[in-house]
């Protein structure tokens, strides 16, 4: 289920919290773009590798990287703003 074409989550930083926060969203149905300023782990999480060991986590990378609900990028710019931005 997708929450919504017009909102997205994005997540900064995908450390310890913020990537199984990110793909957790995802689960949920939201749309999420992840940054995060270390390539070489954007590029791993890009490939549905996870950094660091979670339970179940690598699973669901996989799942909702291949899905293009969550999408992984270094650039912060690209993260959603709010609209009253």
């Amino acid at each position: 289920m997708l929450m919504s074409d017009q909102w997205q989550v994005g997540v900064l930083g995908l450390g310890h919290a913020g990537l199984p926060t990110a793909v957790g969203l995802a689960e949920l149905g939201w749309p999420v773009i992840g940054t995060d300023c270390d390539a070489a782990k954007v590029e791993a999480i890009n490939q549905g590798r996870s950094p660091f060991f979670e339970p179940e986590l690598a699973e669901l990378l996989r799942k909702h990287t291949a899905s293009g609900r969550f999408q992984v990028t270094p650039e912060v710019g690209e993260a959603p703003t709010p609209s009253w931005f």
